[in-house]
């Protein structure tokens, strides 16, 4: 393995991907211009280094079923699970070799389906179009549709991890957790197990955490982690289902993003470790919250 692995980015599929990304604005995030992918789907990113939030919608229905590798086809997935709601459907794992990280999730007994090397379009600012150079290792379980993930190499990462694209009013740097909702919490602490190990794998009182290479991943039973965080509710998921259902992202300080969220007009709940927004509609079904750095 060339780096430990990560969540590099949660795809948040959405209806108009417009709108979502002017709803993420209001928060302070900075959001690249809209791109295309070969499979259909496009996509606007909120960068962070070596990670990102990937809003995405569908822009060409002709397109869905190409790059399919078996029964398994990109586009197609993402339309799917937007047919049935908005939010988070996969998570792509930051990987420097994906060759070499393929090998070792299946010697962990993950199963992949293949790998898709794709180009897309891409413009940063200043300079003329280039493409960005991509290869996805895709480890997708059918029981687990929401909750599976593919190894993300960016070949040429000049071109993703642009300095603009990363510098955000709001002074986010990435994140510190993602939690899944889930009604059989042991079957996806198991799927994590065998991503990120024995030794990074808690059992808690409150269900699961379990530590990457960047940040945290927490696993509870649903309808847990909005009391935890002090709001009224959070996103439904379907009965059997585990959903990725909010991430914590970290900024310098919180009274800047206060101040912010209140010029905006964005209503949120703040207790001691940090602030939660309490509407997730508008961003993809998703429980956005904001914590300090680990060591503050």
């Amino acid at each position: 393995m060339t780096a430990p692995l990560h969540i590099d980015h949660p795809l948040v599929v959405v209806n108009d991907i417009e709108t979502t990304a002017a709803s993420f604005r209001a928060l302070g995030f900075n959001t690249a211009p809209t791109g295309y992918h070969p499979w259909g789907t496009s996509t606007s990113l909120v960068m962070f280094p070596r990670s990102a939030i990937e809003i995405m919608s569908i822009h060409d229905t002709s397109l869905l079923d190409s790059h399919a590798i078996g029964s398994f086809a990109f586009g197609r997935h993402m339309a799917q699970a937007l047919s049935e709601r908005e939010g988070i459907t996969l998570a792509a794992l930051y990987s420097e070799d994906a060759a070499a990280d393929r090998r070792l999730l299946e010697a962990n007994g993950l199963t992949c389906q293949g790998r898709v090397d794709f180009r897309r379009r891409v413009r940063i600012p200043g300079h003329d179009w280039d493409e960005a150079v991509v290869s996805l290792e895709i480890f997708y379980d059918p029981a687990l549709p929401r909750a599976s993930n593919f190894l993300c190499q960016q070949h040429r990462p000049e071109l993703i991890w642009v300095l603009q694209w990363m510098q955000h009013p709001n002074g986010a740097t990435g994140f510190a957790s993602h939690t899944y909702a889930a009604v059989d919490p042991d079957r996806l602490a198991d799927r994590f197990r065998r991503i990120f190990g024995n030794a990074a794998t808690h059992r808690t009182d409150a269900g699961y955490r379990i530590e990457t290479g960047r940040g945290h991943i927490h696993i509870r039973p649903p309808g847990q982690w909005g009391r935890e965080i002090g709001l009224p509710d959070e996103p439904t998921i379907a009965p059997a289902d585990a959903v990725c259902i909010a991430m914590e992202v970290i900024v310098p300080g919180l009274s800047l993003l206060r101040d912010l969220l209140d010029s905006n007009g964005v209503t949120y709940v703040e207790e001691s470790s940090g602030i939660s927004i309490t509407g997730f509609a508008p961003y993809g079904n998703t429980i956005i919250r904001f914590v300090r750095p680990p060591s503050q």
